[in-house]
């Protein structure tokens, strides 16, 4: 009787065990595969702002290109007499010649990216000089991955794609088509997911079978003996040895708990650093310059230092101060060791986390917020603004005639206007306010703690700094570009949505003025 129920009780253990490590190795296999993915998402967020950078660069110098063939008279001459055949002459590597959207020189390969200069003579455009980049020159610069890939694409790739067989992880830039893609190749992806999840299945297997036989140890012996058994199990593990270890992996949770924000890792790491090797002190150093410490500083024997890759542009150094009157030993220098590699990778998610969220929300030509930012900072200064009683001002500016600009003297001059135009009001505004540029030529400031009168003032010290601004267009051509601009207030609107239609408004009555004015909105009536 008594041996059937230890069977039974052995048994519904057992069943229970069986299925708790099932939903443990079926949850830990999805979280594997998830931190893989993550990890692939990272490295490729890292090098497609690399290709960004690499089409910026290769774009300034084939823009420029253009701008200098535009300017040649033998070129101007040729587009003028529509006389293909010297048009062949002149055209070197990666040049096409258009009139009217056509090409009429059929030699160079028409490559994706292109960059284009609208050639005028006496006056008038005749024609244009578009400058080709191939991809390959931009894979070439960009530190891509073993068997990582750069494309365009007009469509907008799902997580993964398949090219000539050949399955990779995507990641493409926003914005309209066509847009820059950056693949990795997923096999390996796959391949290290899967020994990772063998791994993890082997170590469940494994607990799994040594509950059972601890379970039927349990079941054999009798009451008694069961008790000091039980007070073992109660006791916290690990008391004779390994604290050093522990405490190191109960603070990297810490470190990991502190997600993405750069400010809140450094103390944890310092903190930590200290912590488990018993220094008197840490420092985070860059470029000689101090980001943190923790601890006490004694100036003395030399610390000991450790490298970190934070993933920017500097590269930091942990600096651990001994102990006071002795060394590290070595079980101390191999857990800072350890802990200062978690830390660099922590730093590195950090940075490649801004970056993207950088990447999302910034305009890419003139480095402004972009409309998703702007909307969302302006319905969270809304709410608190209607909190706390304080004023919200929102400034629309439009540059007039800004499509005459582009068809006279082309994007590039077109390009620099906004660019000017961004500075010009960068310059102007407050720490807090923040500009954007809303889409084309139109741009938005929202002033937090400002009413309609103070936007009204900013607008007006726009509207002059631009009109008195010559933007170069080539040698001895200058623009001359002036823009409206609209304001409206809050409380007078009573929400987010209601200061942009005031705005707009405004901005539309100041168009209709004349242009080249500031319209303050009128309030809205609700009946």
């Amino acid at each position: 009787m008594l041996a059937s129920r230890r069977a039974r009780i052995l048994l519904t253990i057992s069943a229970t065990a069986a299925v708790v490590a099932g939903v443990a190795a079926i949850a830990l296999t999805r979280l594997v595969a998830d931190g893989e993915y993550e990890k692939a998402d990272a490295r490729l967020a890292a090098e497609l702002a690399g290709a960004i950078r690499s089409v910026d660069e290769l774009g300034a110098a084939a823009r420029a290109r253009a701008v200098r063939l535009a300017r040649a008279p033998a070129v101007q001459s040729a587009l003028e007499n529509r006389d293909a055949r010297r048009l062949e002459e002149l055209a070197g590597r990666g040049v096409t010649f258009e009139v009217g959207g056509r090409r009429i020189t059929e030699s160079a390969r028409l490559e994706p990216l292109r960059f284009q200069a609208a050639v005028v003579s006496r006056g008038a455009e005749v024609g244009r000089v578009v400058v080709s980049v191939p991809l390959r020159a931009v894979e070439e610069r960009t530190a891509l991955g073993e068997g990582g890939r750069l494309l365009l694409s007009y469509d907008r790739p799902q997580g993964t794609v398949t090219i000539d067989g050949t399955r990779y992880r995507a990641l493409e830039t926003d914005g309209s088509p066509p847009r820059l893609v950056v693949l990795a190749p997923l096999e390996p992806i796959q391949a290290a997911i899967a020994e990772r999840q063998r791994r993890v299945l082997v170590a469940v297997l494994a607990s799994f079978v040594s509950f059972v036989l601890v379970a039927g140890l349990v079941a054999q012996l009798s009451r008694p003996a069961a008790r000091p058994l039980r007070r073992a199990i109660d006791e916290p593990p690990g008391r004779r040895g390994g604290r050093r270890s522990r405490h190191a992996a109960t603070l990297v949770g810490n470190a990991l708990a502190a997600g993405h924000d750069r400010g809140a890792l450094l103390p944890v790491i310092l903190d930590s650093a200290v912590a488990v090797t018993g220094a008197s002190g840490a420092r985070l150093v860059a470029d000689g310059e101090e980001l943190a410490r923790s601890g006490v500083i004694r100036v003395g024997r030399p610390p000991l230092v450790f490298a970190l890759s934070p993933g920017a542009a500097q590269e930091a150094q942990l600096l651990l101060e001994p102990p006071e009157g002795r060394d590290f030993d070595d079980e101390a220098v191999e857990i800072a060791e350890w802990l200062a590699g978690r830390a660099s990778i922590a730093l590195q998610n950090a940075h490649l986390h801004v970056m993207a969220r950088r990447l999302a929300s910034t305009d890419e030509l003139t480095q402004l917020a972009n409309r998703r930012h702007f909307d969302e900072a302006l319905r969270a200064e809304v709410i608190r603004a209607e909190r706390f009683g304080d004023p919200v001002a929102v400034v629309v500016a439009d540059l007039d005639n800004f499509k005459e600009v582009n068809d006279r003297f082309g994007h590039d001059v077109g390009d620099l206007v906004l660019q000017t135009f961004a500075d010009v009001i960068r310059a102007s505004v407050r720490d807090v306010d923040l500009p954007a540029r809303y889409g084309g030529e139109e741009f938005m400031v929202l002033l937090p703690g400002t009413d309609a009168e103070g936007g009204r003032q900013l607008a007006e010290r726009l509207r002059t700094e631009l009109q008195d601004l010559p933007v170069a267009a080539g040698e001895g051509v200058t623009v001359r570009v002036t823009s409206s601009f609209g304001v409206a207030g809050f409380p007078e609107e009573a929400s987010a949505a209601a200061l942009l239609r005031a705005g707009d408004q405004a901005l539309y009555r100041a168009k209709a003025a004349g242009k080249n004015a500031v319209v303050v909105g009128h309030p809205t009536k609700v009946v």
